[in-house]
């Protein structure tokens, strides 16, 4: 089974409308194609994030429970595996992401993040693309 990354900003996404992004929650809790591989450092960005004052009132859906989800389908990194990693010089938090993948054996990293994440695509043998690529990869092996 492919596993799988997923930036906060899928999982906020996701929480703000219906579209792609819900689809690849959905399908991660349902491991539907693909099994997340997550660490306790993702989890709080995403608590984190839904907790900024200019998010409030504007979500779809109750993002805590889609984070509650997430965690209890995820394949969980412990934080002390996790590779320490400065490859992200315009962001060092999202260095996350790919430490995440590496340490938990994911070969791909779905973000919306085109300005720090996407340019990495490659890096380390993985796979750095945005939602709507992860999508058509996971239907094509259907």
């Amino acid at each position: 089974m492919i596993r799988a990354v997923l930036d906060c900003n899928v999982v906020v996404t996701a929480a703000l409308s219906e579209g792609k992004c819900a689809e690849l929650l959905t399908r991660a809790r349902l491991r539907e194609g693909f099994e997340l591989v997550w660490s306790p450092p993702i989890v709080e960005e995403c608590l984190r994030v839904i907790a900024y004052p200019k998010l409030a009132g504007k979500f779809r859906t109750d993002p805590r429970l889609l984070i509650e989800r997430a965690v209890a389908s995820a394949h969980l990194i412990s934080t002390d595996l996790l590779p320490t990693l400065d490859v992200v010089k315009a962001d060092p938090a999202d260095n996350v992401y790919l430490a995440t993948a590496l340490a938990g054996g994911a070969r791909w990293v779905v973000t919306g993040n085109t300005r720090h994440l996407t340019p990495l695509d490659g890096f380390a043998g993985l796979r750095v693309v945005a939602p709507s690529v992860f999508l058509a990869e996971l239907d094509s092996r259907r």
